[in-house]
């Protein structure tokens, strides 16, 4: 047996376990014993000291019994409303129990799911043990507390477990829709954790076959996209899958083409789409076959697919192009995962691919870099919402940077519109009076571009800095064929919505009284 937990000093936890020979004997008393105090070990005594002594040792022993067995390589979940009767205690709350093998990425993807379903999670417990099993899955026992499995323990295993509360669920047919959904989101997990390092592998490989087989483009573009895939493998993003497509232009119909058994974690499934849209197939799409006939080697856009692994986000996705030895385009490798905070937080300098843009923009720009425009034009490209940075053309980057740098100059509100190349979504990059910035007006704008667009806003992000301005960056998620509304109808709409009665009133005054008088 492991070490014991010592439970001297909590009073509450010290009657949890005088309930332990209640439930079992001999041999198994130790083990359940051992069992709560690892469960309650990490746990603020604040927010449990309160709850009924059959409450605190009831969701623990329900575990208990719960792991007695799991299937190798499986996560068990279960969903049940305790009730004194059946259980032996009781919970407002549903209980949600899972026991899996420990792995990254397990408490943000279960709760990202249970938020996904419109489920609160009030409470969390969630316990790492080493524990023994046979071959066949039945518990045998704990290993010592903070300890690594013995490196040749035969049925050593590090587990999860997790004790999550929601909002009550009564019937069986939403429980078992909220368990169905939690196992999907866990294989996604576990699939994207053995897959890592084949598609870090992968990416290694890509890297290979770019310099062997290299794109028809300047030797400058070929090292930015060889630096760029080498700095993405160095904790730069998180892989979630993989895949590779053939490309043959002769082929009758479509000519890109899955190679099977090529995908790797959330791609193994081969019904999963990258730039799928409803009523579109990704493969056939002329925006698609468009991109693959370019020379540039790599594409950098968001997938169609939200992430189902640490956060709820559309998935990014990197395509990179395969040639043959002269120069033509005969395939495709992707990769879709995220982008880590380390991405997010590095200076834009940098970053392969971004840093060369930013560049390139500073240059036809023309300011001196020490000047006054220069300075700020370059805090305006290193402060640009990152994934934008990746995704814009340098001809729209230009456009859109020097108005903001004119924003600085003379401050109003503005609507600047980027249209994904695929057609799946509109980038919007709205800038607002900050003293005048609320749920309201955001929600307002949102509502406009929305209606405009026949879509649906699908991520909001906000910066309030030292500026007389407010940035609110939008992603609408748009449908085939759907409007293409006038970018100036729709900035005026959102200048008008921006518009606060005190505005409205100043403007009145100064077109009765005169500006002199109207600014009194």
């Amino acid at each position: 047996m492991g070490s014991k937990v010592s439970v001297q000093g909590d009073e509450w936890l010290s009657e949890v376990i005088a309930c332990v020979p209640e439930r079992a004997t001999g041999s198994q008393t130790d083990q359940l014993a051992d069992f709560v105090c690892r469960y309650y070990r990490r746990v603020v005594p604040d927010e449990y000291s309160e709850r009924p002594v059959e409450a605190l040792f009831g969701a623990p022993f329900s575990l208990w019994q719960f792991t007695q067995h799991r299937a190798p390589g499986t996560a068990a979940v279960r969903l049940f409303n305790p009730r004194v009767e059946e259980h032996g205690w009781k919970s407002v709350h549903t209980i949600v129990e899972i026991v899996n093998d420990d792995m990254p990425f397990l408490v943000d993807s279960v709760t990202m799911e249970l938020t996904r379903q419109g489920h609160t999670v009030h409470k969390i417990i969630h316990p790492v043990m080493d524990v023994l099993r046979s071959p066949e899955g039945e518990f045998v026992g704990l290993g010592g507390v903070d300890q690594e499995p013995a490196t040749g323990g035969v049925g050593s295993v590090r587990e999860s477990f997790m004790c999550l509360e929601i909002d009550e669920q009564s019937a069986p047919e939403v429980l078992s829709t909220i368990q169905g959904q939690i196992v999907r989101a866990l294989v996604d997990v576990r699939v994207a954790v053995q897959d890592w390092r084949p598609m870090l592998d992968q990416m290694d490989t890509t890297i290979q076959i770019l310099v062997g087989s290299p794109p028809p483009v300047d030797a400058i573009q070929l090292d930015e996209a060889v630096e760029f895939l080498a700095w993405l493998g160095d904790n730069h993003f998180t892989l979630l899958g993989y895949r590779e497509y053939d490309f043959n232009p002769d082929a009758e119909g479509d000519p890109l083409s899955m190679v099977a058994t090529s995908g790797l974690g959330g791609l193994r499934d081969p019904n999963r789409h990258v730039l799928q849209s409803a009523g579109r197939d990704e493969q056939t799409s002329a925006e698609v076959i468009t991109f693959l006939r370019e020379p540039d080697p790599i594409i950098i856009t968001k997938a169609n697919l939200r992430s189902m692994v640490h956060r709820p986000v559309y998935m990014d996705y990197i395509g990179v192009k395969r040639f043959s030895k002269d120069g033509a385009m005969i395939g495709e490798c992707r990769f879709v995962g995220l982008f880590t905070s380390a991405a997010y937080n590095r200076n834009p300098a940098q970053i392969p691919l971004i840093r060369s843009k930013v560049q390139r923009i500073m240059d036809l720009a023309g300011f001196p870099p020490t000047s006054h425009d220069g300075k700020a034009l370059l805090n305006i490209l290193e402060t640009y919402p990152r994934d934008e940075l990746f995704q814009i053309s340098d001809d729209l980057l230009l456009e859109f940077s020097l108005a903001i740098l004119r924003l600085q100059e003379r401050p109003r509100a503005r609507l600047f519109l980027r249209a994904d190349q695929y057609r799946r979504f509109v980038s919007a990059l709205v800038f607002l009076p900050r003293e005048h910035y609320d749920t309201q007006l955001r929600r307002r704008v949102e509502a406009i571009l929305q209606d405009a667009y026949d879509g649906s806003v699908v991520a909001h992000y906000t910066l309030v800095g030292d500026s007389v301005l407010a940035r609110l960056h939008l992603i609408i998620r748009t449908q085939p064929g759907g409007p293409d509304p006038d970018p100036e109808e729709l900035d005026a709409r959102v200048v008008e919505a921006a518009r606060s009665w005190g505005d409205v009133l100043h403007e009145a005054l100064t077109e009765l009284l005169g500006e002199e008088r109207g600014n009194l």
